[in-house]
């Protein structure tokens, strides 16, 4: 405390020997440097303390919070966004303030939200883990219920040749909006017929992205199982596969990242995107792409540029599958009745779905919905960063 109250004092003594002198044309910028100056002894000083204050820095290191500190002052402290959430968490901006350039620009919560959650979920989450077993009667009337309604067939849930054929009408996920009639050009972009067609498969795992994950070592057993089912193509450096495993058999692909990431495999810089493309999946083996393309006509674009732009190199690791917007209906349909408050279900519940019918037992990994584990450990929002949980996945209700 001693050294905290000396820290303090010079700091203060700085100010006032600027204030002094203020009169002799003191600039705006030398202001702000004694200004930052003060915040960053004060911090380094607690940082310093904290084992003795009990203070909690969310797993950053003391250089990372002095450039946040930094980035704060040249932003006139109006908070901002970022899509940078593997290194630094950052407030939520004020009211108003638009998101920058993309969707992909995510707000992050503030601190002082996310730990009021955390420490509510600590008193609220059970120890004991419940002893889950596989209820077959209860998996098989899931199946017909997710199926209820359709004409879609066990295991034929994809955008095919025989469920869209020529001339057929394919709408809107959400609507009865016509999208588009299928023509031959747009034919010869599905496959013949659906891979999972009347497949049975004994147990298949769906892997969320939670940061629950990280430090649980279920690689293996995730690694075991007949097919694997994988999100929103997530990072599989080595440092996660202990957590996550190593296989893959279907990643998904949100059609907004095709435009963010790879600017829509336009003509200017195609040639350069089409090789980081490749390069991000071979991350994933021969595994199949999963894309729903049709949520709005610009998916349909962009989910086309990709095909095409794999078939002009001849690409074939990566098949490119599109779920039938019968399938994505039924399904929004069945979690609308039974407690999801919102418009799309997450990426992860329509895999859910699609699972279901393919796998005889289904294991799911990484979704939880608590800011903390049983063990009292503070989560981040997905395996790979160090971001705080935010409202996008609805991941409470989810979990329901």
């Amino acid at each position: 405390m001693a050294l905290l109250t000396g820290i303090i004092k010079q700091a203060q003594e700085l100010l006032l020997r600027q204030q002094k002198f203020a009169c002799k044309e003191i600039t705006m910028r030398q202001q702000k440097c004694a200004l930052l100056l003060l915040a960053m002894m004060v911090l380094i000083a607690m940082i310093n303390m904290k084992d003795h204050v009990g203070l909690y820095y969310n797993s950053l290191t003391q250089e990372t919070l002095v450039r946040d500190l930094q980035e704060k002052v040249q932003d006139k402290g109006n908070g901002s966004v970022t899509n940078r959430s593997k290194n630094t968490p950052v407030e939520k901006a004020p009211d108003g303030q638009k998101r920058k350039n993309h969707s992909y620009y995510k707000w992050v919560p503030g601190e002082l939200a996310a730990m009021k959650k955390f420490k509510a979920d600590q008193k609220g989450i059970p120890t004991v883990a419940p002893g889950w077993v596989y209820n077959k009667t209860a998996a098989d009337l899931f199946r017909k219920q997710i199926k209820h309604g359709n004409h879609i067939k066990n295991g034929d849930f994809l955008t095919t040749q025989e469920t869209a054929p020529l001339d057929f009408i394919l709408k809107r996920y959400q609507s009865e909006t016509t999208l588009m009639n299928v023509s031959r050009e747009i034919l010869h972009r599905f496959p013949k017929t659906s891979p999972f067609k009347a497949k049975v498969i004994k147990t298949c795992s769906v892997v969320g992205n939670g940061g629950i994950l990280k430090g649980s070592g279920c690689g293996k057993e995730i690694d075991a199982s007949g097919f694997i089912f994988r999100c929103n193509m997530a990072p599989m450096n080595k440092v996660y596969l202990k957590d996550i495993g190593k296989s893959t058999s279907l990643i998904t692909l949100n059609p907004d990242m095709i435009r963010w990431k790879y600017n829509s495999f336009k003509n200017k810089t195609k040639s350069e995107n089409v090789a980081a493309f490749v390069r991000d999946l071979s991350t994933y083996g021969n595994s199949y792409l999963w894309i729903p393309a049709f949520f709005s006509q610009d998916y349909v674009e962009v989910t086309f540029a990709a095909h095409q732009a794999l078939r002009e190199i001849n690409h074939t690791n990566n098949e490119i599958i599109i779920p039938h917007p019968d399938f994505i209906k039924s399904a929004q349909s069945y979690w609308s009745q039974n407690g999801l408050n919102r418009k799309r279900a997450t990426t992860g519940l329509y895999l859910v779905s699609a699972a279901i019918q393919i796998c005889e037992e289904m294991h799911l990994y990484g979704y939880w919905p608590f800011h903390s584990d049983r063990n009292y450990r503070r989560l981040t929002e997905h395996y790979f960063d160090n971001a705080l949980p935010g409202k996008s996945h609805s991941v409470p209700d989810v979990f329901k």
